[in-house]
């Protein structure tokens, strides 16, 4: 009875054409782990911009974690409207 959509990566959202509803129910589940290529940056930016959406976030750092990604990991603790909930194996 959930409503899901996947984006699968590589995507570009355009702020201009995004029509969200105010009130939405639910979160926006980002499931990864913390590398580069999985765009931390561009997610920060998302939940920014998309405060009235909540976020939860699966996953866990590799053994190292690039400078960018390791930045964006913490600007996103930072944000009222994200959460951070452990990892999730792929069979979850």
């Amino acid at each position: 009875g959930k409503n899901v959509g996947s984006f699968f990566p590589p995507f570009v959202i355009d702020f201009q054409y995004l029509k969200l509803k105010e009130s939405p129910k639910g979160y926006v589940a980002w499931v990864a782990n913390f590398r580069y290529q999985k765009n931390l940056k561009l997610l920060f930016e998302i939940a920014s911009v998309l405060t009235t959406y909540q976020f939860k976030i699966a996953g866990t750092a590799l053994s190292y974690m690039d400078e960018e990604t390791a930045l964006y990991v913490e600007r996103l603790k930072t944000l009222k409207n994200v959460e951070f909930v452990g990892v999730v194996k792929r069979e979850e």
